[in-house]
């Protein structure tokens, strides 16, 4: 599975559960860029300061279920 891959899947579980997938703009973990899932209705971020395997994990996992 590459990038673009993971992050779709991240993306379709974060609309499943009322919830965007998003890159910080300028927040980076080891080099590479960090990832958030934001609360669509109030912005508030649910899970931050992600990798993209962690986030891709979460996702995964079932954890973003309500």
């Amino acid at each position: 599975m590459n990038n673009a891959e993971a992050i779709k899947e991240c993306r379709a579980a974060a609309r499943a559960n009322g919830l965007t997938f998003k890159a910080y703009e300028n927040l980076r973990i080891n080099g590479k860029t960090a990832y958030r899932y934001t609360d669509r209705k109030t912005g508030e971020t649910v899970r931050g300061n992600l990798t993209l395997g962690l986030a891709y994990d979460i996702a995964c996992s079932g954890e973003l279920s309500k």
